[in-house]
């Protein structure tokens, strides 16, 4: 089955497929059946077999296989034109794990300094982690989290790992691209954001004063390319060092060091590509280069 897009309706019309590469998508659509038939002995006896297999029972099978990470489906979109995008938006909802489906999350409780396993439910101990941090022009620095278990509301007090602190979250917010709505209140499964809490940062675990509790932090790869920092105006120095400074809060694979045998900074980035867009993130957020 194959679908069209035009003017500009971004829900596709299903159409027949072109006979020159129909070989070419039946043959792939059969490896795709292959792979999922494979992870369920069930299903791939009767494949082997050469019985008929129902498409409830491949999708279904195909669900346990993707929450298993024993295959991963790949879409080819265009998301500048929205080309595809309602398909993939279909298969998310209907192949991607809830929140809820997840298995558990294992963290350490700081109290008893034991790991324990915490089961996903928004009835559950508040368990939540920052992965991104930003510098955002309006509202400050913005902590980005995915929260795992519980519920987070809006002036609530909630223990910080690494400052090892607790502190009252004034504001949360939903986020849509650019843009960040204010909610009262998030649950177990959302991915949400708070703002102007200063010692927060990635990697932190957000849990319960009363049940303090750690995720293990992710490790990151170290960077493999330096590169001199050299400011176009003299008298510079310090607002290129203060803005890299917040531009590794963002991103840990960032590395900054002053060497003092050449009297430079010198920035550590995973390539070029990398330096190049901190280079154009230093200019467009902080007006610097």
């Amino acid at each position: 089955q194959a679908y069209e897009y035009k003017d500009k309706n971004f829900i596709g019309n299903k159409t027949s497929v072109d006979e020159n590469i129909k070989d070419q998508i039946e043959s792939h659509h059969n490896e795709l059946v292959e792979s999922i038939v494979e992870t369920d002995d069930v299903l791939i006896n009767k494949y082997l077999e050469g019985e008929e297999i129902g498409n409830k029972a491949i999708s279904d099978v195909f669900k346990k296989a993707v929450i298993a990470r024993k295959v991963i489906p790949v879409f080819a979109i265009s998301s500048g034109k929205n080309f595809g995008v309602d398909i993939l938006m279909d298969y998310i909802n209907s192949l991607l794990p809830s929140a809820l489906d997840i298995p558990p999350i294992k963290a350490k409780d700081l109290d008893k300094d034991s790991e324990i396993e915490i089961k996903p439910s928004p009835d559950g101990s508040v368990l939540a982690y920052v992965f991104k941090t930003m510098a955002d022009p309006y509202i400050g620095k913005l902590s980005i989290f995915r929260i795992f278990s519980g519920i987070i509301n809006i002036n609530g007090n909630y223990y910080l790992s690494s400052p090892e602190k607790t502190y009252k979250f004034t504001n949360l917010f939903k986020l849509q691209g650019k843009s960040q709505s204010n909610i009262s209140e998030a649950s177990c499964g959302d991915i949400v954001a708070v703002s102007k809490i200063m010692d927060i940062s990635n990697d932190d675990t957000i849990s319960s004063q009363n049940q303090p509790l750690k995720i293990p932090e992710t490790e990151y790869f170290s960077p493999t390319l330096p590169r001199a920092v050299i400011p176009r105006s003299k008298g510079d120095e310090e607002k290129v060092s203060n803005s890299l400074s917040k531009l590794i809060q963002e991103d840990p694979t960032i590395r900054q060091k002053l060497n003092l045998e050449v009297h430079q900074n010198i920035i550590w980035g995973m390539g070029e590509l990398h330096l190049s867009i901190t280079r154009e993130k230093l200019k467009e957020k902080f007006d610097v280069g």
